[in-house]
């Protein structure tokens, strides 16, 4: 909670963090492949959500996260000053990854359509991240992983 008091979580409209499956936080190690997490999703948290969906969720493996989506977001809920409901709505037409790898990445291209598609004041939902990986999502998703390539080089440098 204190580091949150930073960031004027009960003014924002828009809030958009990454989930993990992980079941314990992260520490030194031996840690099990289950403390450690093994998917990816994301949850949104839309203030002025037009239909009363404030909490959303986007999973490339559907309902894999939801109740990993539906503590954070009860967790989440005071931080942000919520006082209404806490229902998480699983968000329709975001894409299936193809393999069991890219739930990660999938995570990154949602994140960045979401906040697009608010930026532009349109509806925060599963088809901006459609839109986003486009007909061949092996193809984004690849695209993606280069970005993040030459990102990892330029830190490097």
């Amino acid at each position: 909670a204190a580091a949150a008091a930073d960031l004027a979580l009960p003014a924002a409209d828009l809030v958009i963090t990454a989930l993990n499956d992980a079941s314990a936080p992260v520490g030194p190690a031996p840690r099990t492949a289950a403390a450690a997490g093994s998917h990816w999703s994301v949850l949104v948290f839309h203030r002025s959500a037009p239909d009363g969906v404030h909490f959303k969720h986007a999973d490339s493996v559907p309902g894999r996260n939801a109740v990993v989506a539906a503590s954070t977001a009860a967790a989440m809920a005071p931080l942000l000053g919520w006082r209404g409901g806490v229902g998480v709505g699983e968000m329709r037409g975001v894409p299936v990854q193809a393999n069991g790898y890219d739930c990660g990445v999938h995570c990154c291209v949602a994140m960045r359509a979401f906040a697009r598609s608010w930026a532009r004041e349109e509806a925060v939902a599963g088809k901006a991240v459609a839109e986003a990986l486009g007909e061949d999502v092996g193809h984004a998703a690849a695209e993606m992983r280069g970005e993040f390539r030459a990102l990892v080089r330029r830190c490097a440098l």
